[in-house]
């Protein structure tokens, strides 16, 4: 076996052996979401216009101001569950989940997964992982979500997968 030359040792340029080939670690995992950037961002700016807009609208036209209280609630939880859609899963080199969103991260293990089967709220192309803390919503589409499936499994015999 070889040995690999990663680190300096010093400022004098010369290197130190990091360890040797047998030791090397497989390094963590990642898996992105892959849709077209257009597709990505339509949301946000949907989201944003009417945000913005349609409360703009109503001010200026002198329209029923009632409207915009259940309007900002519907905005706010709409919001929130735009960004809390994971796009991407990492798995550690302990074997550990790492769920990534825009305002959260959520690390897991893969004995906490109890289930993973399609959203109920009747959205095409969202899966939701349910685990021991709560539960995190991603759109099925992250290259090579095949392999935390088959990550999961491993480790946790008795998840529940549904249209997977």
């Amino acid at each position: 076996m070889g040995t690999l030359f990663l680190r300096r040792a010093d400022r004098s340029g010369s290197w130190l052996p990091l360890r040797s080939a047998g030791e090397v670690k497989m390094g963590m995992k990642s898996y992105r979401l892959e849709i077209p950037p257009l597709v990505r961002f339509m949301p946000f700016v949907w989201l944003g216009f009417l945000t913005i807009g349609l409360p703009v609208f109503v001010l200026t036209s002198h329209g029923p101001i009632f409207i915009l209280a259940p309007f900002f609630a519907f905005l706010a939880w709409t919001w929130r569950v735009l960004l809390t859609i994971a796009y991407r899963v990492v798995i550690h080199d302990d074997g550990s989940l790492e769920w990534i969103a825009l305002i959260r991260r959520v690390k897991t293990l893969p004995e906490d997964v109890r289930e993973i089967r399609p959203d109920r709220i009747g959205s095409i192309g969202f899966l939701v992982v349910k685990y021991a803390g709560g539960k995190i919503r991603f759109i099925n589409q992250i290259t090579g979500f095949h392999e935390v499936l088959v990550h999961i499994k491993n480790r946790n015999p008795l998840v529940i997968l549904k249209g997977c």
